[in-house]
């Protein structure tokens, strides 16, 4: 039986089996393509979100820092107008763009910024904006304006400004703009602005105050604890009212003996010039009775004077942000601490006794001054305190931190402000302390320690 092909005619249904497989498969592909496109605006999303977080955290650790950065400059010495520290001459931080009321008993101690001679009374703006070895290129400019985006490492580097805002007495608030890029413009400006596009600013402020470096002034040109033995040509003058012209408070009294002949004690006039009776407060810190009224050690007697701890398990002063620790010998040259003392007015100078003779040794080949009636500055001497050769004059308060023992001053150191130990005196050669009510008040309202105000932080 023969079998006869069969041809299906054109356009059969035979011919177009599969149509619908293709249908399905493009429907297929046209999903996997919304999907595709879906996931991908996501991605585009987060990495927007992320490049976002990336900046506004930028700007958020850069004004942080400018915060942080401004508390240790005004710790800090003399500065040039880049900020950076001078061998001579320059302005401190502080003094650049601070000022405190020392003279106005109702606003005493006040602080308020600077503002810019020109009209309007604005504040001075200080910045820093990140260089491409990844530190802070900064500028302490005198006058309004900075240029900081010339100073920038591309227009990604961040930047921070700070300028300060409303004070009060011992206290004053740091204001800090942080900026993703450099945009002085519309960033770093007080009022804020439009920013570049995709970029972020954070603005912060923080309180921060001034821990003084003297507590309670002495109301002496002398003070000390215990006793003073002194030779007939050391002078203690104290001419001021307001302190009833105390020459020396001292808690055992003024002795004298062949070996302690009487100090020259100048007063105001009419003022007796006899050895003043000795002070029993003071004398608890070395002699404390069973209920004591005063500082009963001589730590605390350091602490009710600078008004922070100095002991083994609490050194506070010596290592607070304003201190300047030197060592004799190599660092107690006259040279060397008239330099120092210039450069780094109002901060502290702890210095620490050469090991081998137990002395602080401040020679000079000539009369010089150490720190100035403007610039004073205080002076802890640990060990005896001996100037062998030119009269040394030192602005300022000078304390003995000799533990309570019996602290020597010897040679021709002169001191403008007053001096303090914390045990016995023994004056030999010609030492003389002029009492200066100006100074100390100077020290107890404008030199120490800047920090923050726990609890002061805010962002905007």
């Amino acid at each position: 039986m023969t079998r006869r092909a069969r041809f299906s005619p054109p356009g059969s249904t035979h011919r177009q089996r599969g149509a619908g497989a293709l249908i399905v498969v493009l429907v297929l592909f046209f999903v996997m393509s919304l999907v595709a496109a879906y996931s991908s605006r996501n991605i585009i999303f987060e990495q927007k979100t992320s490049a976002n977080q990336y900046r506004s955290s930028q700007a958020a650790e850069a004004a942080e820092a400018g915060i942080e950065w401004a508390i240790a400059m005004l710790n800090a010495g003399n500065v040039d107008a880049n900020c950076q520290p001078v061998a001579a001459g320059g302005i401190s931080f502080a003094n650049r763009y601070l000022t405190i009321d020392t003279t106005n008993s109702a606003t005493s101690g006040t602080m308020s910024a600077v503002t810019w001679p020109g009209p309007g009374g604005n504040v001075y703006q200080v910045g820093c904006v990140g260089n491409a070895g990844g530190g802070w290129t900064c500028q302490c400019p005198t006058g309004k304006n900075m240029n900081l985006g010339a100073a920038g490492g591309g227009i990604t580097t961040p930047a921070f400004m700070i300028y300060f805002g409303g004070g009060g007495p011992g206290t004053i608030a740091i204001n800090s703009v942080g900026c993703s890029q450099v945009d002085y413009v519309n960033c770093l400006v007080q009022a804020g602005g439009q920013l570049s596009s995709g970029e972020a600013v954070v603005r912060l402020n923080a309180v921060i105050a001034l821990k003084g470096a003297v507590a309670t002034p002495p109301s002496a040109a002398l003070t000390v604890p215990g006793t003073v033995c002194a030779t007939s040509t050391s002078t203690f003058t104290n001419l001021e009212p307001r302190v009833n012209g105390t020459t020396v408070d001292s808690g055992g009294g003024i002795t004298v003996s062949p070996a302690c002949p009487q100090p020259r004690l100048v007063s105001m006039p009419g003022t007796p010039s006899s050895v003043p009776p000795p002070d029993t407060w003071l004398a608890q810190v070395l002699n404390p009775p069973a209920a004591p009224t005063a500082p009963s050690t001589p730590a605390q007697f350091l602490q009710w004077v600078l008004g922070m701890p100095s002991t083994a398990g609490s050194p506070m002063y010596q290592q607070q942000p304003a201190a300047i620790r030197l060592a004799c010998p190599a660092d107690c040259a006259a040279a060397n601490l008239v330099t120092v003392a210039a450069n780094n007015p109002g901060r502290i100078l702890w210095l620490t006794a050469d090991p081998a003779t137990g002395d602080v040794t401040i020679d000079s080949p000539a009369a010089v001054n150490i720190g100035s009636a403007t610039g004073p500055i205080v002076m802890v001497v640990n060990g005896n305190l001996n100037v062998p050769t030119a009269a040394v004059t030192i602005f300022g308060l000078v304390y003995g931190n000799n533990n309570g023992g019996n602290w020597t001053v010897s040679g021709s150191p002169v001191v403008q402000g007053a001096m303090v130990g914390d045990g016995n005196l023994t004056a030999v050669g010609s030492p003389s302390v002029i009492y200066d009510f100006g100074i100390l008040n100077l020290l107890r309202l404008a030199s120490g320690s800047y920090v923050r105000v726990p609890g002061s932080w805010q962002g905007g």
